[in-house]
């Protein structure tokens, strides 16, 4: 490929990532300005209060910024990972209790055996979870159970997120791993994300030799499966 095209090809990748991350900036400025509005004698340490008694928007922000940075660096080819043996088993507990911490009053139940391993990077594979997880609270009931479950099957060790949401249709099971696509009606599409937590998941999971599938939860609800081979 000539030089000029490559850097084209660079530039149309880098460019919808720099936009997303002048969303950030400019979201961020407009809050500021709103509280300022509001108050105009607060200060910057009771801005910093207000973010520290909601700890889900520094949360939000935190994965938004990861997920951009990270398709950026997935898209250009220079994502790398680090070959180390995981505790899988305490990884995903550890998951499931930050999990538990951030959203209280969600019910989120795990069944994990103990001391199962994979090969891969600590980091990554955290963020896969993570992804997972939040989809999983993302697109069910305040109401509902999330499940998170993690088991030997012999040949392979198997990994499943199961929501009581309202399911994803046959037809979109293979697009949701699409960059920036939306799952389902308007309604669930006004849920806060860019689309590309599952894109960054898929690409994650694939890069550690593994699989990752959609099934439909019953009665009603959505499992992410993801398989790692021995």
């Amino acid at each position: 490929m000539p030089f000029s095209k490559k850097i084209y090809k660079l530039s149309s990748i880098t460019v919808v990532y720099w936009f997303l991350l002048l969303y950030i900036i400019a979201a961020l400025s407009w809050w500021y300005i709103a509280l300022e509005k509001q108050n105009k004698a607060m200060t910057d340490y009771k801005i910093q209060e207000l973010v520290k008694d909601d700890p889900q928007f520094e949360n939000r922000l935190n994965t938004l910024t990861n997920n951009i940075l990270l398709a950026a660096q997935i898209d250009s080819g220079n994502l790398s990972i680090e070959k180390e043996e995981i505790n899988l088993s305490v990884l995903a507990d550890g998951c499931v209790q930050d999990f538990k911490q951030r959203f209280v009053n969600r019910i989120i139940e795990s069944s994990i055996e103990p001391d199962l391993y994979v090969i891969g990077d600590t980091l990554l594979m955290q963020i896969a979870v993570n992804n997972l997880l939040e989809n999983a609270l993302k697109y069910s009931p305040e109401d509902s159970t999330v499940n998170i479950d993690l088991t030997d099957e012999g040949d392979r060790i198997n990994l499943e997120i199961s929501d009581e949401g309202s399911g994803i249709d046959d037809a979109e099971k293979k697009q949701v791993f699409n960059k920036f696509y939306r799952v389902g009606n308007e309604n669930t599409r006004k849920t806060k994300g860019t689309g590309l937590g599952l894109y960054i998941t898929k690409k994650i999971i694939e890069d550690h030799g593994a699989e990752i599938n959609i099934t439909d939860n019953t009665p009603r609800g959505t499992i992410f499966g993801v398989n790692f081979y021995k």
